[in-house]
This record gives C-alpha cells, structure tokens and sequence, in this order.
C-alpha cells in the first residue's frame, strides 16, 4: 500500500508523487476504509489480517489476524468500532486508538504532509477550517525557546555585569 500526493518534484513541476509505502504481508490487500476524521486508515488481507495504520505519521499501528479468511470490512465513523463479515459470521471488534499522530518520528522528525512540497519541521496545533491536519513537530518551538533565552541572556548578563 502506498500514499501519494501532489507535490513539487526536482524542476519545480507539480506531480502525483508516491509519498509513503505500508507493508502489511505477502497476502493480497482485499480491502481499505479511510477514517473520517483523521489520516488513518485500515485494510483487510486475504489471509484474514487486520492492519491499522496512520498514513502522516508513517505509523504501522496493529497488524492482527481477526478471520480466517477475507472478509466484508467496516468502520465507524469515530474510528473506533471495526465491523468484519466473514463465512457468515459478523465479528466486531473495538479500536482504542486515541492519539495515532503522535509518534518519536512526528514530534522530533520532519513529516511530509499533503499540500507540502517537502518534509518539514511544522508546529500548527489549531486551524481554521474543517480540513485539518494537527502538524505536532517540537523542533521549531524547541529552537525558538532556546533562541530567546540566548538573546535574552546576551542582553541580560551586561546589565547583570554593570550593575
């Protein structure tokens, strides 16, 4: 499985770019729901595996075998029920999943995401509009804190001297 996007590519031109790769098995993917609120998503294999995954944190989440066989697949609009149809048999199953955006790699890493032409370092906890994505990397408040205290003790230790 792979995520692609619009993105700039080496001489500037917009194109549909392939991103990120998941993994899940050998076995065919025999189907994908998408969360409705965020950007994860899950996917049912041939052989019965249930995988979780969050495509912006690059996340493999859970890869489980649920069914012995392939299967019918649904999710909530939470993200937080899966129901499987397989051989006649409705299996459903809770997902507690409540932060998959978070990860060592998003918080400290640079994250590609959509509408960007590279990876960067980006802090943006809130936006304005509905079709958000929470951007939670700690690098640029990390250099912005200790660039003020720099400046701030460049200013500070001569008066702290002269006085």
């Amino acid at each position: 499985m792979s995520q692609w996007f619009m993105a700039r590519d080496t001489d500037g031109e917009q194109r549909l770019m392939r991103i990120r790769d998941f993994k899940m098995s050998s076995a065919p993917i025999e189907q994908i729901k998408a969360e409705q609120r965020r950007k994860g998503f899950i996917a049912l294999d041939a052989s019965g595996k249930l995988g979780v995954f969050h495509s912006t944190a690059h996340r493999t989440l859970l890869i489980d075998k649920v069914t012995d066989g392939p299967g019918i697949l649904a999710l909530s609009p939470r993200a937080n029920r899966v129901l499987i149809e397989s051989a006649g048999k409705l299996l459903p199953l809770a997902l507690d999943n409540p932060h998959p955006e978070v990860s060592w790699s998003s918080l400290w890493g640079k994250v590609w995401y959509e509408n960007y032409d590279e990876p960067k370092y980006v802090w943006q906890s809130t936006a304005s509009n509905s079709d958000f994505e929470p951007k939670l990397s700690l690098a640029p408040l990390t250099y912005g804190t200790l660039k003020a205290a720099f400046y701030a003790m460049l200013l500070a230790a001569p008066l702290a001297v002269a006085a």
